[in-house]
């Protein structure tokens, strides 16, 4: 990060490539501030992390942004085929990583979550909130990618079954609240009527 100097987490990921299927159009194309929302998103990580790659099939939208564009490797198979793509496009030995139609980010608690991942030497840090695990707004290790590319290959690409075998920090919601607001930090834009709220709440 910028701000900290550290280039073992220099870059950042936006995972862009779903099928939107609950949406109807194309995630990349939600705004905020007059600004496509992956956009948004990809200025504000710029001013902490030293790189930013999108995960996108239109690479387009991004002219004139200053972000490494990417596409997947392994189509078709989720987050964890994208966050292998931002491995084998980066030097990084960790990556911070958000889903493009998420509409938080906290710089403090990514490096709350960045120290304490360092801290206990673990290979991913993400959130539990009760019994759920949010896997974005977190940190991965370069370590996973071999077990990325079984799991790929295998097409056995649930991000919650890659991390039951590796050490993670799994913060919980109690302790992140104190830091960022989870229900700002994890909302999801997954409807129109989620995006319609959305956008009233922002007005």
């Amino acid at each position: 990060m910028k701000d900290y100097a550290d280039p073992m987490f220099g870059t950042a990921v936006i995972l862009a490539g779903g099928h939107s299927s609950r949406m109807g159009f194309d995630k990349q194309l939600l705004e905020k501030d007059h600004k496509h929302l992956a956009v948004y998103l990809s200025e504000e990580l710029l001013k902490l992390f030293g790189e930013v790659i999108v995960v996108t099939n239109t690479p387009e939208l991004y002219e004139g942004v200053l972000v490494k564009t990417c596409s997947d490797i392994y189509p078709g198979q989720g987050p964890v085929s994208g966050m292998h793509s931002a491995f084998c496009h980066c030097d990084s030995e960790y990556i911070f990583v958000l889903a493009c139609d998420m509409t938080g980010f906290s710089p403090e608690y990514a490096f709350y979550q960045a120290q304490r991942m360092k801290k206990e030497g673990t290979e991913a840090c993400v959130t539990l909130r009760g019994e759920k695990m949010e896997p974005f707004h977190g940190f991965y290790s370069r370590s996973l990618l071999p077990d990325m590319e079984q799991k790929l290959i295998e097409r056995k690409t649930s991000i919650f079954r890659l991390l039951m075998k590796h050490r993670i920090t799994a913060i919980p919601e109690e302790e992140m609240s104190c830091i960022a607001d989870p229900e700002q930090l994890f909302q999801n834009l997954n409807t129109p009527e989620d995006y319609r709220k959305f956008q009233d709440g922002i007005n």
